[in-house]
C-alpha cells in the first residue's frame, strides 16, 4: 500500500533529522483508549472490530436497497481477513457463531443483515463506539472507511446512495474531507489494479 510506504519514508525522513524530538515524541503517543468510566469500560471490553465493521458494511451496501452478490463476498471476504488477525476476537465469536473463520463470519453476516433488514441495527450507536475506542487511533478509522469503499466499490456499480452514505459514515468518524477523498482515490486505483 502505497500510503504506508510514504508513512514510513516520512518516519525515516524524520529520523534522519538529528535536530528533530518529533521522532521521539511519536513513540510516546498512547494510541490505545483507556475508558474513564463504568459505561465506556462496558463498551471498550464489548466492542468487537469484526462486528462494528459488518454493521457498516452491511449499511453501505444495502443504500442501494439492494445486496449484490459481489458486495457480500467483498464483506465475508474481508472480514474474514480481519478475524484471521484478531485472535482475542476469535475466541469471543467462535462461542456464538461457529469454529472456523468462514463459518463465524458468514454467521454474523446473516444475522447481522436480518437484524437490519428488521430496523435492529443502530448504526448511531455502532459509530458512537467505534469513536470512542479508536479516538485516538486514526488509521484505525481510516481503514474502516477503507473497507466501506471496498464494499462499495465491489459490484462495479457506485451509485449516488452509496456516495451519500459514505460520506455521511466519513463525517461520524470524523474523517477530513481531504481525508476521504484520498482513501476514496487509493481505493479506486487498487480496484482497478485487480
Amino acid at each position: 500500500m502505497a500510503r504506508w510506504s510514504e508513512h514510513l519514508g516520512n518516519f525515516i525522513r524524520l529520523a534522519g533529522d538529528e535536530d528533530n524530538e518529533q521522532v521521539l515524541d511519536t513513540f510516546f503517543i498512547t494510541r490505545n483508549y483507556i475508558p474513564s468510566n463504568e459505561e465506556e469500560k462496558k463498551e471498550f471490553e464489548d466492542f468487537s472490530l469484526i462486528t462494528s465493521c459488518m454493521g457498516l458494511l452491511i449499511h453501505i451496501a444495502k443504500a442501494d436497497k439492494i445486496m449484490h452478490p459481489e458486495e457480500r463476498t467483498r464483506i465475508i471476504e474481508d472480514l474474514t481477513f480481519q478475524l484471521e488477525q484478531r485472535h482475542f476476537e476469535y475466541d469471543s465469536l467462535k462461542e456464538k457463531f461457529g469454529f472456523s473463520d468462514r463459518e463465524i463470519i458468514t454467521n454474523i453476516y446473516n444475522r447481522m443483515l436480518a437484524d437490519y433488514e428488521k430496523g435492529n441495527l443502530d448504526l448511531d450507536k455502532i459509530i458512537a463506539v467505534i469513536d470512542l475506542v479508536y479516538q485516538n487511533n486514526p488509521e484505525k478509522r481510516h481503514y474502516i472507511l477503507r473497507l466501506c469503499y471496498y464494499c462499495a466499490l465491489s459490484d462495479s456499480n457506485y451509485d449516488d446512495e452509496e456516495e451519500k452514505t459514505i460520506r455521511k459514515i466519513a463525517g461520524k468518524l470524523k474523517i477530513s474531507e481531504a481525508e476521504r477523498a484520498r482513501i476514496e482515490k487509493e481505493v479506486r486505483i487498487e480496484m482497478k489494479e485487480y
